[in-house]
């Protein structure tokens, strides 16, 4: 099955409504554009338990695989996580994680 799609919004000086948080699909997992600038609000909804959230690294290094980069979100906690770049995390991150209680938003961090 394909992963669950979200988007990325822009950031302005204006200001930039947040966009509606995404479930983490713990089946599918998630992807989301990335932009090169892009960064993660990252919020687990869940009362007591720790999830991982997981951003899959698409590089090799003298053909080796790269760790993915694993983060645990304490309960209630949220986090801000990235940018990253292209190079690394390729033009989709790829997100798995493994409760649907963890929330995403993604914003595109624009320096004029």
């Amino acid at each position: 099955m394909p992963r669950t799609a979200f988007a990325a919004v822009n950031s302005s000086k204006a200001g930039t409504l947040l966009p509606t948080e995404t479930n983490g699909d713990a089946v599918n997992f998630n992807e989301v554009p990335n932009a090169g600038n892009t960064i993660i609000l990252v919020r687990n909804n869940h009362a007591t338990n720790a999830y991982n959230f997981v951003l899959h690294v698409r590089k090799q290094i003298d053909g080796i695989e790269v760790p993915d980069r694993v983060i645990s979100v304490a309960a209630q906690a949220q986090y801000v996580v990235g940018p990253f770049d292209r190079e690394t995390y390729g033009d989709t991150l790829w997100i798995d994680v493994n409760a649907a209680d963890i929330k995403l938003r993604a914003i595109n961090v624009v320096i004029p």
